[in-house]
């Protein structure tokens, strides 16, 4: 069966027109598009708290000698990723639906 087969299949089987499947895929790419924009978000928040998590641990090391208890500083750094990826998700506030 060809695309245009199943397409067909589809919108009988859905009984919804052209220009509803056109509405439809509008809406999935615009959505797509929003989950793209939100993960680079969440990549760039992440990357940010993480270089700051390093520099942290360097510097303690550095000054204060504390390499072995310092690396604390990375967990505290993946829970604040973790929190901006709640956070950055939930701000749209849609259901996630379609």
């Amino acid at each position: 069966m060809s695309f245009g087969e199943n397409l067909q299949f589809y919108r009988k089987k859905e009984n919804i027109t052209q220009e509803q499947l056109a509405e439809i895929d509008e809406l999935r790419s615009r959505r797509k598009k929003t989950e793209e924009r939100k993960n680079r978000l969440i990549g760039t928040w992440c990357a940010g708290i993480m270089i700051g998590a390093t520099i942290i641990y360097v510097v303690a090391g550095l000054l204060c000698n504390l390499w072995d208890s310092a690396w604390v500083v990375y967990v505290v750094g993946a829970l604040l990723c973790g929190l901006a990826s709640v956070i950055i998700s939930g701000m749209d506030g849609s259901s996630g639906e379609l």
